[in-house]
């Protein structure tokens, strides 16, 4: 025993010698031992290096010894050829046949739930197909990327269905398309180019569309001026649902049917200046022809006009669209300041009412009358939550006294909100707004028999209401109107789900209903519908 841990003791000293350059010591302990001289008693020094180690004879070199006095049960343990174990162990695993217990001969027997092995050669198909998958997806986005453009898009498809008959109406079925969206986009240091559009088959109409959504140059001659000129989506505000300053287009037969929510907002020919000066951001707009919303005219919705006529696909709405360029034209503007995190914006636009507002008797078409809006709007954190608040004033050019029962007359219009995250990943949001016909009484006075009477003060509560699960693969989201006046409402629930980057498929309603049929979403009542679509994206 004392000659094995004399041995260690050696085995141990070699070691830390070999090992010492790697030993981060001291400064004044740095290489103790391959220092050159150092002073050591006389029969100590080069302990090591020394080539002849006074050792005990029975200790002279114990480890390059080739044979090293063991007892005799031990020499060699390791490397022995044939190491003697007992009988009954001698090659326990490489035996051909093992004596097992009588009850434990032949088949494994498995429980009877796991009876089916999982055939791995299987599995390892559908690895490799996956695998085969994802390369093919990555090869596709790789081709892409060797243009010299930025290129993205999808192609979706969408079936829509009411439930309930429409005497107006000849068709249950009021959405089916397939559609494929491309866009291409060129950035350069000053300049940027971009094209979208979107190419279609209509089911209901039974013939293939194109529809230009962006065709733009975008400029940037200085690091605070963007001047963007051409076909362009074009938004403002902080009202959610509900426009009361962004005037810009409203493609509502889309929203009513099911399409995706980005197509709720119609492209306009515009020209768009904005300004990051240093006291505001400065923002003008100017389209050279009035671009008008996609309203409801009878086409797949039906609903009664302002002279209660109802419209279906045999008589839809007749109107008389601005069309004289640089002189039925329009400008807004707005001015964005952020004061302690608070944005505060005013707003102004002079143009037509981007839907049919008034009628002409000589025509026998409705029209767009003319429309002058100053606003105003803030949003900023109150508490745990955003509020916002919005005010709209609405001139009506070509009724400034109210007296004309065939034109809309002025009207006041505000909006109060509330978004606030109830709890993780459930967001909701909700808005009053409240529109206040001015020179109320005048219009009561002329008002044509049969004609649909407005309110004087026409008010709507707005409930959305988004919940994701698990990183937003799930998500559910709620969109609601009720008019306490109107005693009428409108729900549009839709539940998404997104197994990957790409894919998307979705499934909603349209639900409306009201007590009259010729309230804002009364008259609305026979089109609910359900929808569902499938979207891939690269």
């Amino acid at each position: 025993m004392i000659k094995i841990i004399q041995i260690m003791c050696i085995f141990i000293s070699i070691t830390c010698l070999y090992c010492q350059e790697d030993i981060d010591l001291p400064s004044d302990l740095e290489d103790p031992v391959l220092e050159e001289d150092i002073d050591l008693p006389s029969d100590l020094e080069d302990p090591v290096l020394e080539d002849n180690i006074d050792l005990p004879s029975d200790l002279e070199e114990p480890v390059l010894d080739d044979n090293i006095d063991l007892p005799s049960d031990l020499e060699d343990p390791v490397l022995e050829d044939n190491i003697d174990l007992p009988s009954d162990l001698e090659d326990p695993v490489l035996e051909d046949n093992i004596d097992l217990p009588s009850d434990l001969e032949g088949p494994v027997s498995l429980p009877s739930d796991l009876e089916s092995i999982p055939n791995f050669s299987d599995l390892e198909d559908s690895r490799q197909a996956h695998a085969e998958e994802n390369k093919r997806e990555q090869t596709f986005r790789d081709w892409l990327d060797t243009f010299p453009f930025e290129i993205s898009g999808f192609v979706e498809g969408i079936f829509g269905i009411r439930p309930q008959n429409d005497p107006l109406l000849s068709r249950d079925v009021n959405v089916g398309e397939i559609r494929f969206q491309l866009s291409i986009a060129k950035y350069y240091d000053n300049v940027s180019f971009h094209i979208k559009s979107d190419f279609y088959y209509d089911g209901y109409e039974e013939k293939p569309f194109v529809d230009l959504r962006e065709a733009k140059i975008v400029f940037h001659p200085l690091d605070s001026l963007y001047i963007s000129v051409g076909r362009q989506i074009l938004s403002w505000g902080v009202s959610e649902g509900i426009f009361i300053n962004d005037l810009f287009p409203k493609d509502f037969p889309s929203s009513f049917i099911g399409r995706d929510d980005v197509y709720f907002k119609a492209p306009s020919n515009a020209i768009r200046v904005d300004w990051n000066a240093e006291f505001a951001q400065l923002s003008f707009v100017y389209s050279p022809l009035n671009d008008e919303d996609r309203y409801i005219r009878g086409k797949r919705i039906s609903f009664v006009d302002p002279l209660g006529i109802g419209r279906g696909e045999d008589e839809r709405l007749p109107t008389d669209e601005p069309n004289r360029w640089f002189r039925d034209n329009e400008f807004a503007w707005r001015i964005l300041k952020n004061i302690d995190g608070y944005e505060l914006a005013f707003y102004g636009y002079y143009g037509y009412y981007k839907s049919p507002a008034g009628f002409d008797l000589n025509k026998n078409k409705f029209n767009f009358p003319r429309l002058f809006v100053h606003g105003t709007s803030l949003r900023g954190q109150i508490f745990d939550g955003i509020a916002s608040f919005e005010f709209g004033y609405y001139y009506s050019r070509e009724d400034t006294n109210g007296d004309d029962p065939l034109i809309t007359n002025s009207q006041l219009r505000f909006l109060v909100g509330y978004e606030y995250e109830l709890l993780s990943n459930f967001v909701i949001n909700i808005q009053y707004y409240v529109n206040f016909t001015l020179q109320y009484d005048a219009l009561e006075d002329n008002f044509i028999a049969g004609q649909v009477e407005p309110e004087e003060a026409l008010d709507f509560i707005i409930v959305s209401a988004n919940k994701s699960f698990l990183r937003d693969k799930y998500n559910l989201n709620m969109f609601a109107y009720y008019s306490p006046v109107e005693s009428d409402a409108y729900l549009q629930p839709v539940f998404t789900y997104k197994p990957d980057d790409n894919w998307r498929l979705e499934i909603g309603a349209n639900i409306f209903f009201g007590k009259e049929n010729d309230t804002t979403f009364g008259q609305l009542e026979r089109n609910s519908n359900i929808f569902a679509s499938i979207r891939w994206t690269f």
